[in-house]
């Protein structure tokens, strides 16, 4: 048999460094459906990407259980969030900020253990017919990570990957993980998001992270 290929996450650069707020649940199931999407291909409207409760088992080494509740409540709370993606927009130039939903709908199916996201039509610029400015990496690189945090800064570290570091102002990475009145003291934010995350992006992603504090 052939090999079963490592599903892929790709999005556009401007939609890795939006402003947004996700559970780990959440980042897990939205991670999920883009493995799903050939960032190659015209990504059309309404188009429904399926996950069975076996994808969550397989990927994250969670329960059947866990999984259950993945795919059935923590489904209803991704359809509530939105995203803020920042301008310049080369398809709406005259727009300098987009907010929507990440998903459209839900499609449940019953009896099978699975259901379908849909994505939001609004987000599918980001997703799909990407030639340049865009990050890819495996899906396994984060899928042992406990947290929402250490998803986020991987994100944005590995679309840096070629240069090998990145500067960002503590005030921006705040605005940008919606950390609002959360770890207003610098160090609870490195105690509580920063050391965490880096903790967890070492052990078990492909990168290995350093970091000081200017």
């Amino acid at each position: 048999m052939p090999r079963k290929s490592k599903p892929v996450v790709t999005k556009s650069n401007q939609l890795v460094e939006a402003t947004y707020t996700l559970s780990l649940a959440e980042q897990r199931l939205l991670l999920l459906a883009l493995s799903r999407v050939d960032s190659r291909e015209a990504l059309a409207v309404g188009k429904p990407h399926t996950i069975t409760l076996a994808d969550v088992v397989e990927t994250y080494g969670v329960s059947r259980p866990q999984a259950y509740e993945l795919l059935c409540h923590v489904a209803q709370r991704l359809y509530a969030r939105s995203v803020l993606i920042h301008g310049p927009f080369q398809h709406r130039p005259n727009v300098a900020a987009i907010e929507t939903r990440w998903v459209a709908s839900i499609h449940y199916h019953d009896g099978q253990g699975a259901l379908s996201l849909v994505f939001a039509p609004d987000i599918l610029p980001f997703l799909s017919q990407l030639r340049e400015r865009f990050t890819s990496y495996h899906l396994e690189c984060v899928a042992r990570m406990t947290s929402s945090y250490a998803i986020r800064l991987y994100e944005l570290l590995v679309q840096w990957r070629g240069l090998g570091e990145r500067t960002v102002e503590l005030d921006w990475l705040r605005q940008h993980f919606e950390l609002t009145e959360r770890h207003r003291n610098i160090r609870e934010l490195k105690r509580w998001v920063l050391q965490p995350a880096i903790e967890q992006i070492n052990a078990h992603s492909d990168l290995w992270v350093q970091w000081e504090q200017h």
